[in-house]
C-alpha cells in the first residue's frame, strides 16, 4: 500500500545534522508501547523507532549503528519532539497551576510553537590534513561536538574527570547497566556524560570502574562536573515551554513542559 506520510524537518542543536522524518504509523506506536514492557531496553527501542521513521537522513549515517553513535542525546529529543509534532500536532490537556490565582487548569497548545532550540557554535581547531600534493598542512575546522572532551581536574579526590556529550549509543549501554544495577540507577545516569576518569596516567574507562571511582567521589568534585557538562553541552538543545492563560483569573503562567512525559501519553492513548 503506498501511502503518503505526512513528513517534518529537523535540524539537531548539539551536530548540525538536517534529517527528514514521517509520522508515527500504528505499528510504531505499538512498537513503543511494547518498549514498556522491558524498561532495560526503552532506550534502544525509541531509538528503533525514530531511525525507522527518518525519510532523509545525512549521508554518512547509513545503518542503525551509524544513527546510534552519531546522534546524541540531546539530539534525539529534537528529533523525537519533530516526530511528536508531526505524528499528534498538539500537547494536550497539561495540568497548570495558576501562579496567581492558584487554580488549575488544563493547557492545550499546537506543538510547532513550543520547541525552542539552542544550537552548539563550535569553536575552530587546527588539524593537519592532506594537500592536493599529498603534503600535511594546517587547516582550522569547527570542532564536533562528537569528539570534544573537557578535562575536568577534580581538586579534592585529585581524579581527572574526562567529560563528553553521551551519545545514543552511550545511553544504550547505560540503560542496559542500570537494568543491572537498579540501585545504581541515579548515579548511572549522572556519570553518562563521563567518559573516563585519570589517574598517575591511568586511566578508567569500564563501567565498573567509572562507577566506583564517581560514587566515591567528595559532593564538591561531583558538582564541578556536573557545573562543566550544564555549561559547556547541555545548554544546547531543544526546550520546550509557552505562555498558558489561566482560564479562571486569565493571568499568563510560563510553563515548561515535561515532553517526554507528554509524548509517552500520547503514544499510550493512541
Amino acid at each position: 500500500m503506498n501511502i503518503q506520510y505526512p513528513v517534518y524537518s529537523v535540524v539537531t542543536p548539539q551536530t548540525g545534522e538536517h534529517f527528514t522524518l514521517r509520522t508515527l504509523t500504528v505499528a510504531d506506536e505499538k512498537k513503543l508501547k511494547g518498549s514498556f514492557v522491558t524498561p532495560d531496553k526503552i532506550s534502544e527501542h525509541i531509538a528503533s523507532c525514530i531511525f525507522d521513521c527518518l525519510v532523509e537522513k545525512p549521508a554518512h549515517i547509513r545503518t542503525f549503528k551509524d544513527f546510534i553513535a552519531c546522534v546524541t542525546t540531546h539530539d534525539r529529543q529534537a528529533l523525537l519532539f519533530g516526530l511528536f509534532h508531526i505524528s499528534y500536532g498538539e500537547v494536550t490537556d497539561i495540568p497548570v497551576k495558576c501562579g496567581s490565582c492558584g487554580e488549575t487548569f488544563k493547557f492545550t497548545h499546537d506543538t510547532g510553537a513550543l520547541a525552542h532550540i539552542t544550537e552548539y557554535e563550535p569553536r575552530m581547531i587546527k588539524m593537519k590534513q592532506k594537500d592536493a600534493e599529498g603534503k600535511d598542512v594546517e587547516v582550522e575546522v569547527p570542532e564536533s561536538i562528537l569528539t570534544r572532551v573537557l578535562e575536568v581536574d577534580l581538586p579534592i579526590s585529585k581524579y581527572r574527570a574526562i567529560v563528553k556529550q553521551p551519545t545514543i549509543r552511550d545511553e544504550i549501554i547505560n540503560t542496559a547497566a542500570t537494568g543491572q544495577l537498579p540501585y545504581q540507577k541515579d548515579a548511572l545516569s549522572d556519570m553518562i556524560v563521563i567518559d573516563r576518569f585519570e589517574m598517575n596516567k591511568k586511566k578508567f574507562d569500564e563501567v565498573g570502574q567509572k562507577l566506583s571511582i564517581y560514587t566515591a567521589l567528595p559532593s564538591k568534585d561531583r558538582r564541578i562536573i556536573m557545573k562543566t557538562y550544564r555549561e559547556e553541552f547541555a545548554k544546547y538543545t531543544v526546550d520546550v515551554k509557552g505562555k498558558a492563560e489561566c482560564s479562571y483569573c486569565k493571568h499568563e503562567t510560563e510553563i515548561d513542559i515535561d515532553f517526554m512525559d507528554v509524548f509517552f501519553r500520547m503514544v499510550l492513548e493512541s
